[in-house]
């Protein structure tokens, strides 16, 4: 499972990963943190996460509008909302969040939250991630049929990136 941390305010960001680190059944490498919801989305482009720790308000895009660029995407992954204010919650019906974690309440609401996201992120179907999510579109748009046994690997993704960027 692939899980993001996305809080402007760095104590913040160290608790989620702290507790996160804590648990027996995660190692670092699946936790990625992100101080911007800019940051977030950049990482979103390229490849998937399973689990979002979102912080409500931050600097630049706040995690409402983040969570809503997110759902235009990626309709499966688990979107848990950290805010310091209750009021937060009624701007989050856009973005399908998952569930609420008032900050001041972290460790009495996160073990109960974390399961059933975990639960919940199990029932989704997988989506395919990033860049690799796009390749059978062009191949549908372009009529490109690739032979792998023919072509380079270099060339093939040479040639996979200059349609990337050529349609887009």
């Amino acid at each position: 499972m692939k899980i993001g941390i996305c809080d402007d305010d760095e104590k913040a960001l160290g608790v989620v990963f702290t507790w996160l680190k804590n648990r027996s059944d995660f190692v670092e490498r699946n936790v990625f943190e992100f101080n911007c919801g800019a940051a977030l989305l950049e990482h979103m482009r390229l490849g998937d996460l399973d689990l979002i720790f979102l912080d409500c308000r931050m600097e630049g895009i706040d995690g409402i509008e983040t969570a809503k660029l997110i759902r235009k995407r990626n309709k499966r992954v688990v979107i848990i909302l950290l805010t310091d204010f209750v009021h937060y919650a009624r701007f989050g019906y856009g973005a399908n969040i998952f569930e609420y974690i008032l900050k001041q309440e972290f460790h009495r609401q996160i073990e109960k939250i974390f399961n059933k996201a975990v639960k919940q992120n199990k029932k989704s179907p997988p989506q395919s991630s990033g860049v690799l999510n796009l390749l059978p579109r062009l191949v549908k748009q372009t009529k490109l049929f690739i032979d792998f046994n023919v072509l380079p690997v270099e060339l093939l993704v040479i040639s996979f990136c200059t349609l990337i960027f050529d349609i887009h």
